[in-house]
């Protein structure tokens, strides 16, 4: 009686035992899934970042790509030089303007009856800008070979542009103080009005103006 209750103990034991293995066994088969999940999830979470860091960097390259395209083209645009042979200039607008500067009477009084004129014809429908020299020589015969020159032909931006009719408008619209003795006069036509400017101060905001379009690019 003895012996079988020492051989079921012995089995109970057995048992045990080998259930404990087993769930020894499963708990580290659990806890290794459970490691290769957590493992898996975080390299999703880092390859998902990546992807999303990598989109937003194509955007951004994109756009910047598209920015100095646009910036390439404006640029194109506003260098791009006009054929001074095929655009013929009237002033047929109340936003094209001639100004005359007074160049002509500084070379008549240095070369007699030769002068050269200098003048600049203002295209604000169309943001363009010519810069035209007319050179007249006497002649011992009486008469004048004039020859006119395009010194240049350009596109202006629609800042400088607001700034001429401006200046131009006020001036053209302001009672210009007269000074008999000043011979170095400018002149502004537009459609309907052309205007004697001898006001010194006056004919300093013109030709401060005047230079920085000059010396536009």
């Amino acid at each position: 009686m003895e012996e079988k209750n020492v051989f079921k103990i012995n089995l109970s034991t057995i048992l045990l035992l080998i259930s404990l293995i087993v769930i020894v066994i499963m708990g580290c088969y659990i806890y290794k899934l459970y490691n290769e999940k957590q493992k898996s999830e975080s390299q999703v979470a880092l390859l998902t970042n990546q992807i999303m860091y990598l989109e937003d960097s194509i955007v951004q390259e994109n756009i910047i790509i598209k920015s100095d395209s646009s910036t390439s083209v404006d640029k194109q645009d506003s260098d791009k030089s006009i054929d001074p042979n095929n655009y013929n200039f009237k002033l047929d607008s109340k936003n094209k303007y001639i100004v005359t500067t007074d160049y002509r009477w500084l070379t008549m009084m240095n070369d007699g009856g030769s002068n050269t004129n200098i003048y600049y014809q203002i295209d604000l429908d169309n943001n363009i800008v010519s810069q035209i020299s007319e050179v007249y020589k006497a002649n011992l015969s009486g008469t004048s070979n004039k020859t006119k020159n395009v010194s240049y032909t350009k596109k202006i931006n629609n800042s400088i542009s607001q700034e001429i009719k401006s200046l131009l408008n006020e001036v053209l619209s302001s009672e210009d103080k007269n000074e008999p003795k000043n011979y170095n006069s400018f002149v502004i036509e537009t459609l309907n009005v052309e205007k004697d400017i001898y006001n010194t101060n006056t004919i300093k905001s013109l030709k401060e103006l005047l230079k920085k379009i000059d010396e536009l690019e």
